[in-house]
């Protein structure tokens, strides 16, 4: 889940950058975002990551719930190909919300830390 949820995050960002900061060259860029923008990309990251991974955490759950010890193969063959995404909805919302505000806390957090950074030089 956090691999999906960093990568998708910094392809974003490095999407915006390309986009926006295209013809001027290398530089250096601590915060492309606004806040909305770190909002709305925050959560689409976590979303995307929450309904890639549902099947494992159906899978997980079903063994970890199970009244005597079940395998991985009578896991899988008792959810079916269409109970692996059971829950994906309300899963991606759920993580689209605490991405959102937790990838918002963290540019804003980033950002004032390079400004004392910046100001103790």
């Amino acid at each position: 889940f956090m691999v999906l949820l960093f990568i998708s995050y910094e392809q974003f960002k490095a999407w915006k950058i390309r986009v926006t900061f295209a013809d001027r060259g290398p530089m250096q860029i601590l915060s492309p975002w606004s806040d909305t923008e770190s909002v709305v990309w925050g959560g689409v990251s976590g979303a995307i990551a929450a309904l890639l991974t549902t099947p494992f955490d159906v899978v997980k759950t079903r063994i970890m719930t199970a009244s005597r010890h079940v395998g991985l193969r009578e896991a899988l063959h008792a959810v079916g190909p269409y109970g692996l995404f059971a829950g994906a909805g309300p899963r991606s919302a759920w993580w689209f919300c605490v991405c959102s505000i937790f990838f918002t806390t963290y540019e804003r957090l980033r950002a004032a830390s390079q400004d004392a950074l910046d100001r103790g030089r």
